[in-house]
């Protein structure tokens, strides 16, 4: 099985292939440079260098959200259009579930963060430890190695949760992941949880931005369980309402003159 991985959900664009359970090649890049100028050419040279065909893809993975939504639209239409054209399915990946992938396999609790704006973040609170292969997919209603849901959260909410999700469960470590910031954030969970003596842990820079070989990863999993999507039928999944939804933002159209 033959998957191409792409992400857009931020400031990272990352594009993987990956041919039975083995990542081929990955490309990514982390700089303020449109998507929409960088996903496809990154696609093509990926594809060129390793002499892989489109025919060959037997699934496109894309992340739905959250994230940006300029990121997720522009990765929807490439996951689509090449989908459409090729005459194949869409793999759909939860945003922070396949982040948190980054980590699968580590002990404690895994929280990627990823800067929302308007005084958010887009978070979730994920634990690996004695997870099986069908605890990782349930596209509609959460899988269990998801203890908190990846939605919006002010950054005091979230804390919150943490220390409530170290208590429960007991863990002493807890590692973040993201692109917002983290030393600034570990330093208040460490105070807000130290009566607990759990360690707080800033993920290093190979592990701490989104990667598309996680998504890979993830996709395999769905792909086994049959967890796909019509390309037709593939689209965004945003969890909050965009500026202009927010702000009742209308397009005024001038009269035309007589």
């Amino acid at each position: 099985m033959t998957i191409l991985a792409m992400e857009s959900s931020s400031l990272v664009a990352a594009t993987a292939v990956s041919r039975d359970g083995v990542i081929v090649a990955e490309y990514s890049t982390n700089f303020k440079k449109t998507h929409s100028q960088t996903l496809l050419p990154m696609i093509d040279e990926m594809l060129k260098m390793t002499g892989i065909k489109t025919s060959e893809i037997d699934y496109v993975a894309a992340t739905n959200g959250p994230g940006s939504f300029t990121g997720l639209r522009i990765a929807a239409a490439t996951a689509k259009g090449l989908c459409l054209a090729l005459g194949k399915d869409v793999i759909g990946l939860p945003t922070l579930d396949a982040f948190a992938c980054n980590y699968y396999g580590s002990q404690g609790l895994i929280v990627p963060i990823m800067d929302a704006r308007r005084g958010q973040v887009y978070s979730g609170i994920y634990s690996f430890e004695n997870v099986k292969d069908e605890d990782m997919v349930n596209p509609t209603e959460g899988n269990t190695f998801s203890l908190v849901k990846g939605a919006p959260y002010y950054l005091e909410e979230l804390i919150e949760k943490i220390a409530e999700k170290i208590n429960e469960v007991g863990v002493k470590k807890i590692t973040l992941l993201g692109d917002a910031n983290l030393e600034k954030i570990a330093e208040e969970i460490t105070e807000k949880v130290k009566a607990s003596g759990a360690v707080v842990t800033v993920a290093p820079v190979h592990l701490r931005f989104q990667k598309a070989s996680s998504l890979c990863f993830l996709a395999e999993k769905y792909a086994a369980a049959g967890a796909i999507t019509k390309a037709d039928d593939f689209a965004p999944v945003y969890m909050r309402a965009s500026y202009a939804e927010k702000d009742n933002y209308k397009v005024v159209v001038p009269a035309k003159k007589a």
